[in-house]
């Protein structure tokens, strides 16, 4: 399993999937981490503007923002709004919506099969 962590500094989780400088992609199996890089991403600032004008934009920004995890299992962010989430679901692609602040915390989480999807932090 592939795991994509939205980071800014490659060991906490971003606030905003978003705003994070880069992805931290971390290859899991039978419950070992096998590799773990660095993977720059677009970053984005949301503007609060007319949404339909700029549905093409959000589109263009989707795409943007899910091509370098295309091979990714997973992608984790301490926030995100609902559209990138029904994107990234579309391409088979689970977001997840987090509290824990720690890549390593979380990661033990999804290892261990108990981490939550907090749902109700999407925007």
């Amino acid at each position: 399993m592939k795991i994509a962590f939205a980071t800014d500094n490659g060991s906490s989780i971003s606030q905003h999937l978003g705003r994070a400088n880069y992805f931290e992609v971390i290859d899991v199996e039978n419950g070992s981490v096998t590799s773990r890089e660095r993977r720059d991403k677009p970053v984005f600032q949301h503007q609060h503007n007319n949404h339909d004008r700029n549905h093409e934009q959000h589109q263009k920004r989707h795409e943007a923002i899910a091509e370098p995890i295309k091979d990714c299992n997973m992608v984790v962010a301490r926030g995100m709004g609902f559209s990138i989430f029904n994107f990234l679901t579309s391409l088979g692609i689970t977001p997840i919506v987090t509290t824990i602040k720690e890549i390593d915390d979380a990661l033990s989480e999804i290892v261990e099969g108990t981490i939550q999807n907090h749902t109700e932090r999407l925007h």
